[in-house]
């Protein structure tokens, strides 16, 4: 090959070069710009299912959020905040989560065992001492009293609302919103436990208001100012509270319910209509949120415990409240653990409170969380069933 050619082959390869890396670089911003199509994907699936249940008049309002820790989340606000209103849901408007609480208050509970605070192996009777002295419902004693573990994984003996039918004070305890946490935990402690502590499993919301006073007596704080302190603030979840407040934000969503000639009407048993008589923050079942708030709490979870700004959780803590604690039981410590092989691949908690439902999953496999709120115009419609599983069907896949 003489010069000649030589050069014209080495001009030949260059611009060949040229041209591959340019469509490589082409095809690789696009593909950054563009989000990971599983949560594309997820999102869509909820938004057709959302926008149907609103259509059908399932659903008042809701909230929809899907991201993770590597794009910026998807949102959607659908409906309105209550039936009969002109007043859109948007992505600030605030609902009542139910049982969605749970691993929100785990979480920040947490806390206080990684400031070395609170051991979760240490009985309760050190900051309720009347704990020692409790019966079980046959009588008999107990060996000692339950711990801030069995608190949270329902493994403590307390009283279950979805056991048996509770009692009219059982409901009480965990059901009046115009009590004191401290008035809560009194009656609470008035009843049998059903179990020796740790010996078996049974879901209680009147556990997690244990939970929290003893977490209140830990602290000398509130659970509410606990909360913003240890979790709201760092992670900039600036609309979470037990205690709303109605009369300075009209964007709180309430559920319906079906007055007395069948038109819908606003369920007055919302907590936040109470106004000033609100007092009771159900640790477990009443906290008000968003789902972009909740997203924040949700990436935090899927970085190992650290949000943009701090390490909210230590590495050691995240991986305590994400194991297994005990065998055979798939209730951790604040939510239900999906597990393969022995490890953790997904976290999920449900939320139901009067019309209020709500959903959190969190795929630690595939870095992505979806978070659902929405309010049912009739609780007893048959619909709001079938929707909440078609819901959990697509968060899975």
């Amino acid at each position: 090959m003489n010069d000649r050619n030589r050069a014209w082959f080495r001009h030949r390869i260059f611009m060949w070069s040229a041209v591959f890396i340019f469509v490589c670089q082409t095809v690789t911003v696009e593909l950054m710009a563009q989000p990971p199509l599983d949560r594309q994907v997820l999102f869509n699936r909820l938004d057709k299912l959302i926008s149907n249940g609103i259509e059908q008049g399932v659903l008042v309002g809701a909230q929809a959020a899907v991201g993770s820790t590597s794009d910026t989340p998807k949102t959607k606000s659908y409906g309105v905040i209550e039936p009969q209103s002109t007043l859109a849901v948007n992505d600030e408007t605030q609902f009542c989560i139910g049982s969605c609480s749970k691993p929100i208050a785990a979480a920040c509970i947490m806390t206080l065992r990684d400031s070395g605070q609170l051991r979760f192996e240490q009985p309760i009777d050190k900051w309720i001492t009347e704990a020692s002295l409790w019966k079980l419902e046959n009588g008999q004693s107990l060996t000692r009293a339950p711990n801030m573990k069995e608190l949270l994984t329902h493994r403590a003996g307390i009283y279950s609302q979805k056991a048996k039918p509770m009692t009219a004070r059982q409901a009480r305890a965990i059901r009046d919103f115009e009590l004191s946490l401290e008035d809560s935990v009194k009656m609470i402690q008035q009843q049998k436990l059903i179990s020796q502590p740790g010996e078996k499993y049974a879901y209680s919301g009147a556990g997690y208001c244990l939970a929290g006073y003893v977490a209140e007596k830990v602290t000398s704080k509130g659970f509410e100012d606990l909360l913003q302190e240890r979790l709201c603030s760092p992670l900039g979840m600036k609309h979470t509270t037990y205690f709303p407040d109605s009369k300075q934000s009209a964007n709180i969503a309430c559920p319906g319910a079906r007055g007395r000639n069948g038109t819908l009407i606003t369920h007055q048993g919302s907590p936040h209509l109470l106004g000033k008589k609100l007092r009771f923050p159900l640790i477990g079942g009443s906290l008000y949120t968003t789902a972009s708030d909740t997203g924040l709490f949700a990436s935090m979870i899927l970085n190992h415990g650290k949000s943009l700004r701090k390490q909210v959780l230590s590495r050691e803590a995240w991986q305590f409240m994400t194991s297994r604690q005990y065998p055979r039981q798939r209730y951790g410590l604040g939510w239900g653990l999906m597990i393969r092989n022995g490890q953790t691949t997904a976290l999920q908690h449900s939320g139901a409170l009067l019309g209020y439902r709500g959903l959190i999953h969190i795929d630690l496999e595939n870095n992505r969380y979806a978070v659902v709120y929405w309010t049912l115009s009739d609780v007893k419609d048959p619909r709001g069933k079938e929707f909440s599983r078609a819901l959990q069907q697509a968060v899975r896949g």
